[in-house]
């Protein structure tokens, strides 16, 4: 089956996530708010990318715009080309220092940014950061893609749920992938300590458990918008860097990463009457299927409970240091 799933997704990539795609559904884009003025948004990996191009969207919008990125030096450069293409003070954009992989301190993250909110709500949490690298162990153990692309933005989401950063009216917006249709819900080994690690497939894997966890989280706190997006296949730093020889072979076919960012920038800005049913998953602005026909990565409710309930106890396990 595994196969059948994979030229399945590579005709519908080629047909759906390439930049002709994205010029043909433009057309059918409906406007987005113009205002956001006074409204928190935090972009995780927002210095580069489609979450860099996103934040001088909202940005120009008005939006009080955080980006958190590991790097002082690449945030500081980001931080500065944001604000000038933009045209905003720097009291609109703010960078913070944030390595999603290391578990405990995307806790310390969630409680300081609480407290500079001062009791305010956080309108938009976009967990963009993601990585697709050689496989490697966190201080708690845990292989470090998924401690980054899943297990780090369930902490920051569930972290500002039970601070009450996110409250009604606010949205969680995942920037997830098309690579999750070639993956079922596999609950075994999600470290790949018992099996040859693929960072491919890994990414799909944690980009799939992104669309599960977020069908529960929209199950659970129906006052608080979840939706998971995908950019398409843009040209962006990261993907040249994870994966030089798909790049190689679509070059000519890639969105921008102003195009693809315009997934993040849909769900922030859109108007509340324009979004599809909590827990959405959306392509180009439209509420899409989060599976392929007769694809068979349908998940029971049972997997995704046991999906959240892993997840829990890692959550807990990482508010503090490792000893």
């Amino acid at each position: 089956m595994s196969w059948f799933r994979a030229l399945s997704f590579g005709i519908k990539g080629y047909c759906d996530f390439t930049r002709p795609a994205f010029i043909k559904a433009q057309k059918t884009f409906k406007p987005l708010q113009d205002d956001l003025t006074g409204k928190v948004v935090v972009i995780t990996g927002g210095n580069s990318g489609i979450g860099f191009e996103a934040a001088i969207k909202l940005a120009k919008m008005g939006a009080e715009v955080h980006i958190a990125c590991r790097s002082p030096e690449r945030g500081q450069k980001a931080l500065d080309e944001i604000i000038s293409r933009a045209q905003v003070s720097a009291d609109n954009v703010k960078l913070h220092i944030l390595d999603v992989s290391k578990s405990d301190t995307v806790h310390t993250f969630v409680n300081d940014f609480t407290e500079h909110l001062g009791g305010r709500k956080l309108y938009a949490l976009v967990n963009n950061a993601g990585c697709m690298v050689d496989r490697a162990e966190n201080l708690f153990g845990y292989e470090i893609n998924f401690a980054t692309n899943t297990l780090g933005m369930y902490i920051l989401t569930k972290g500002f749920i039970e601070t009450q950063a996110l409250a009604e009216g606010s949205r969680v917006v995942t920037v997830t992938s098309g690579g999750m249709y070639s993956q079922a819900l596999e609950l075994e080994d999600m470290q790949w300590k018992k099996s040859g690690f693929d960072a491919t497939k890994a990414y799909a894997k944690h980009k799939r458990q992104q669309v599960v966890i977020t069908d529960v989280w929209a199950k659970k706190h129906p006052s608080i918008q979840f939706l998971t997006t995908h950019p398409g296949w843009a040209d962006t730093p990261a993907l040249r860097g994870a994966m030089p020889d798909f790049h190689e072979k679509m070059k000519d076919k890639l969105r921008t990463a102003e195009e693809g960012a315009d997934c993040i920038v849909h769900g922030v800005a859109s108007k509340p009457e324009d979004l599809g049913p909590n827990g959405s998953f959306y392509t180009d602005r439209k509420a899409a299927s989060k599976h392929l026909t007769l694809a068979f990565t349908q998940e029971s409710s049972a997997d995704a409970s046991r999906l959240e309930e892993l997840l829990d106890e890692m959550y807990e396990r990482t508010k503090k240091s490792p000893s």
